[in-house]
């Protein structure tokens, strides 16, 4: 779903619009100003925020309920072998 997000929203923002003309660099806004167009890629950025949220809170919710630091573990890519697994 976030990847989804993430490409919907680049094909509804302005990038697509400046490499669609003959002329790479000539910027070429077909779909600039136009309501829904605008809508949808405010919805989805919105949404891919949502998301971000969901998941920084999951990882927060998460390090705290299992004792460890998933963000060091996430960044270093090892963990205490010491911890046990799963739900206590």
């Amino acid at each position: 779903m976030p990847i989804a997000c993430t490409l919907i929203t680049g094909q509804t923002g302005p990038v697509p619009g400046m490499v669609s003309g003959p002329d790479p660099t000539e910027i070429h806004d077909a779909y600039f100003g136009v309501a829904w167009v605008e809508k949808a890629h405010r919805a989805l950025v919105n949404g891919l925020l949502a998301l971000v949220a969901l998941h920084l809170g999951g990882v927060i919710t998460a390090s705290l309920r299992h004792r460890e630091n998933l963000v060091l573990a996430m960044i270093t890519g090892e963990k205490d072998a010491d911890q046990p697994h799963g739900r206590l």
